[in-house]
């Protein structure tokens, strides 16, 4: 306990760690600006410049309708000759409804959960880069030399930082949490845009910041680990970009990857925060008459997987950490 005491203390004493803190707040101030923004009232100026192409449209199709509407259906029937099931909704022409014209504002009930989904996977790699800095530092100037010197015991130590990592990103993410849900709500409140929320709704709000502040724990001591399997800064956070961007973004978007999909990072990440997460898979034959056909189907990753996909993520990056920490030289 002692160590740990030591450690936490560490870890809110690195400047690193005090700006990543100001940068977690400065996102959450972000979020806050885009809900003020997309809550604020359309514009006068834009309401009458909708409402005039409205009135354009609905004065082109009473005098053109039943024009268009023809030639709609002379070209539908010429596909179906390929194709019968092809529909043109050719009944469903003309201009619609003014409504469908003039976006309304969103409010807080309508995206305020989706809101903390983007923001609580914003703030693990936060957590995550925090977690980096505090260990990596240590490894990289060989300080780490110096305090094994004063407890020798290489595993007390390894898993004391991790501990206090996890334990120092806390109120860092919770503060910022609640500067994005307080200041979103506040926004949609100066704009008359809270919508209703319900019992339910507000109780899956508190539940995407539960696992998030849980998430955030665990990245933490992962940025630890990879931060001492590293022992640099820049080379754990390169390590962490070189997959996003050539494993997530390339691979994981080629349909070679099919079914192992559900076993991406970002997915898994993303289930575990919101509660669901989904992906696609193309399928494409060859047809005779249309040279390839491609369907494309939805898969849901539940927020079980999710965990367990990031807890053995976790378990196995800090337990290998903790035997390469054990047996290298550090000097």
């Amino acid at each position: 306990m002692r160590l740990l005491r030591v450690e936490l203390l560490r870890f809110r004493s690195r400047a690193l760690i005090r700006w990543g803190a100001a940068g977690a707040v400065l996102i959450g101030l972000l979020f806050v600006f885009g809900a003020y923004q997309s809550s604020a009232p359309v514009p006068q100026a834009e309401i009458d410049a909708a409402r005039a192409d409205y009135d354009e449209a609905v004065a082109d199709w009473e005098e053109n309708g039943a024009e268009y509407t023809a030639e709609c259906e002379e070209e539908e029937a010429a596909e179906k000759e390929n194709d019968p099931t092809v529909d043109f909704g050719c009944e469903d022409g003309g201009p619609g409804e003014w409504s469908d014209w003039i976006g309304g504002t969103s409010s807080f009930s309508d995206v305020g959960l989706e809101l903390v989904d983007v923001a609580g996977v914003v703030y693990l790699m936060v957590a995550l880069v925090l977690g980096v800095t505090f260990s990596a530092a240590e490894m990289s100037t060989g300080a780490i030399s110096s305090w094994l010197t004063f407890e020798p015991r290489r595993r007390r130590v390894y898993w004391s930082k991790l501990a206090a990592a996890a334990i120092g990103v806390l109120p860092i993410v919770a503060v910022a949490l609640g500067v994005v849900v307080g200041g979103a709500w506040l926004a949609f409140t100066l704009n008359d845009a809270q919508g209703s929320m319900t019992t339910g709704a507000w109780a899956g709000l508190a539940w995407v910041l539960a696992r998030t502040l849980l998430g955030a724990a665990a990245f933490a001591a992962l940025g630890v680990a990879l931060g001492v399997l590293t022992r640099s800064t820049a080379g754990a956070l390169g390590l962490v970009f070189a997959w996003l961007v050539v494993v997530e973004m390339i691979f994981g978007t080629m349909e070679f990857f099919g079914g192992l999909k559900r076993f991406l990072l970002a997915v898994n990440t993303q289930a575990w925060v919101s509660g669901r997460a989904t992906y696609y898979t193309e399928t494409c034959v060859a047809s005779d008459d249309r040279g390839i056909d491609c369907t494309y189907a939805e898969h849901v990753v539940p927020m079980t997987q999710g965990g367990l996909v990031l807890a053995v993520l976790v378990v196995v990056v800090c337990v290998t950490a903790a035997v390469t920490f054990r047996r290298r030289d550090i000097a």
